[in-house]
């Protein structure tokens, strides 16, 4: 990746010096969109989301149109396309080249390029640690998705047998002749 001291913008496709005022903006961003993200999580956990967007609202309506497969599509078009220039060793003209630059900016998103992580922690510009971090965040992720499901479901089953002993309570007795 880049020498002690630099982080790698996948952007301007080069390293750029820790010091300048590039890799500090962007870490401020990042802090910015991680605290964003996390309120966020916590409004839909209590239940704002719901309140200020209803489930039959327009809005919510709307978002049911996005097909989530062609969107998968275009990710993966997106990163074949954005890999052009570097394996062509090509350099477009400029609206093509700035094309290019914004769509591996959108198919690099890697949380230690976003922040400039290599900044923080110069072991984190070593391809083997970038390798570990981005691969064991991934687990983490999926592992957090299937904790997440097991204590929802467990909840559905508490609210479900609830409901049951409260059915049974209520029930008459059978009628006798």
């Amino acid at each position: 990746l880049c020498v002690e001291g630099y982080a790698y913008s996948s952007s301007a496709q080069r390293c750029d010096e820790c010091e300048g005022g590039d890799t500090i903006a962007t870490q401020i961003m990042g802090a910015v969109f991680t605290v964003l993200a996390l309120a966020f999580g916590v409004a839909y956990w209590v239940g704002w989301i719901d309140a200020i967007i209803p489930p039959e609202g327009k809005l919510r309506k709307r978002l049911g149109y996005f097909n989530m497969g062609t969107l998968r599509v275009l990710w993966s078009n997106f990163g074949v396309l954005s890999n052009i220039p570097s394996i062509l060793d090509v350099q477009f003209p400029e609206p093509a080249r700035s094309v290019f630059h914004w769509m591996s900016d959108l198919t690099l998103l890697s949380p230690l390029r976003l922040v400039s992580a290599a900044c923080l922690n110069s072991d984190l510009n070593r391809f083997d640690n970038y390798v570990y971090f981005t691969s064991l965040l991934f687990f983490g992720v999926c592992a957090l998705v299937w904790i997440s499901y097991y204590v929802r479901v467990s909840m559905l089953k508490k609210v479900d047998d609830a409901t049951d002993e409260q059915r049974d309570e209520n029930e008459p007795p059978p009628k006798t002749r």
